[in-house]
């Protein structure tokens, strides 16, 4: 009698997959608080370069100059890391959806009792793992980036 090949029980897969569903979600809702967030706190360096602008008009020292200066590289510093963002979201959603297939490809595997490939999407998943932890890695490295440099032109603490 030839041997049956059992399928791994759902519950450690399912797991994983909601973990990383729920990671998946934070992550996103994090990134969606810091875009609006941030979005706001650019409002608000706008309003602070117009009222330079306006000191600079009736200040004749160059104190003031350098620090319009200072302020509007900042901004543009602000704006080049705002623009990063939409893309990394993108990055992180992508691989996120790569990872559900896989995890879908290797449940119906479980289920058929197709070992080879219930093994196959279990190391591409593998494969994929580093890349979705960078992607997210970079994500929360740019948004923090625009939070500390928009604290910084706006005078506040960093969040």
């Amino acid at each position: 009698m030839a041997e049956r090949a059992v399928a791994p029980a759902r519950g450690s897969v399912s797991g994983w997959l909601v973990a990383a569903v729920v990671v998946a979600f934070l992550v996103a809702v994090a990134a969606a608080a810091a875009l609006v967030w941030a979005s706001g706190e650019a409002d608000d360096a706008r309003a602070d370069r117009a009222e330079l602008t306006a000191q600079l008009a009736v200040s004749s020292g160059g104190e003031a100059v350098d620090r319009l200066a200072a302020a509007r590289s900042t901004i543009a510093t602000v704006r080049a890391q705002l623009d990063a963002i939409p893309g990394d979201l993108q990055q992180v959603a992508d691989l996120e959806q790569q990872d559900t297939r896989l995890v879908q490809a290797a449940l119906d595997a479980g289920q058929q009792g197709d070992v080879p490939a219930y093994n196959d999407a279990v190391t591409k998943r593998n494969i994929l793992a580093p890349q979705v932890d960078a992607a997210v890695e970079k994500l929360r490295t740019d948004v923090n980036a625009v939070l500390n440099a928009l604290a910084t032109v706006t005078n506040r603490t960093v969040p």
